[in-house]
């Protein structure tokens, strides 16, 4: 590869184990309800200059450019995190605020994964099943090199500035040029996958992400995101978690998991409630309400 100053690599998403061909095809392009923005198999006209040496300000800005709100967090609080939920809370705030269903989980073999990525400075290579035995369905992998620990640097990049430059030198995603131009947007397609579901209802989620200062020069960063139809026993996290912990303006007001940990239900203010993971959909209360919902048990 050429010396860049950054450099991108995707591991494309492929269909693990025994998802059917039609069932990934209505994954892949049927737009989820309440969807903003573009998603994949639609891309940006082009790569966004940043607007800012802020890295949250310049993702606003191109944001705006697809008519997605800001996001919702607060950067001082995301800097204080470790990087694998870092990670769960940039790539669910793109996922979320277009439609998309959440990554659910962070699980330390899905760590261990992304580390050795990092550590080799190249994609995470993916296990056959998750930590308990649940056959991976599908999955991606994403990569950065080059830069800090900044996870908000990375999804810039990953997101608003990962097709055909124009130039080899103009283009950071290193597998995107004008002989591979199905390549570009890669990672973004990565990150905005919509998961297919499984024949009992909807995919279980879930991601490692790690970073390692010495992997490439100035840094690598990676992230691997996995569906299965089953949770993976070595969860670390969850989103039900840290929902709420960096949001700035959030009208999420609790969490209520499953007593297994394999789904949990989410609430907000105004009465609605979204199930994830395994939690069966209960619908919502939003209308002849006197006041806000304060809480979910």
């Amino acid at each position: 590869m050429l010396s860049r100053a950054r450099r991108r690599m995707a591991t494309l998403l492929l269909p693990l184990g025994v998802m059917v061909a039609g069932s990934l095809a209505a994954g892949i392009t049927t737009p989820p309800a309440g969807a903003a923005g573009i998603l994949p198999p639609a891309n940006p006209p082009g790569n966004i200059v940043p607007s800012s040496t802020d890295w949250l300000s310049s993702i606003d800005s191109a944001r705006a450019q697809e008519g997605v709100s800001p996001m919702d967090l607060a950067e001082s609080e995301l800097a204080t995190l470790p990087i694998d939920e870092q990670m769960l809370t940039v790539v669910n705030d793109e996922r979320i605020d277009r439609g998309l269903a959440p990554i659910d989980y962070v699980t330390s073999q899905l760590d261990g994964y992304a580390q050795a990525g990092a550590n080799g400075g190249g994609d995470p290579s993916f296990p056959s099943s998750l930590s308990g035995g649940a056959p991976i369905t599908y999955g991606g992998s994403v990569w950065a090199g080059a830069l800090s620990s900044n996870v908000l640097e990375a999804d810039y990049y990953w997101m608003y500035d990962d097709g055909w430059g124009g130039l080899t030198t103009a283009t950071t995603n290193a597998a995107c040029s004008l002989l591979t131009l199905s390549q570009c947007w890669g990672h973004r397609d990565i990150v905005l996958h919509q998961f297919p579901n499984c024949p009992t209802g909807p995919p279980v989620l879930s991601m490692g992400a790690a970073y390692s200062p010495t992997g490439f020069g100035g840094g690598s960063l990676t992230a691997i995101l996995v569906s299965s139809c089953a949770p993976p026993s070595d969860i670390t996290l969850t989103w039900g978690q840290v929902a709420t912990a960096v949001q700035t303006a959030s009208n999420i007001i609790g969490i209520a998991p499953l007593p297994n940990g394999a789904g949990y239900w989410e609430a907000e203010a105004n009465g609605t409630v979204a199930a994830f993971g395994a939690a069966q959909s209960l619908g919502s209360v939003t209308s002849g309400l006197n006041a806000a919902i304060v809480g979910i048990t």
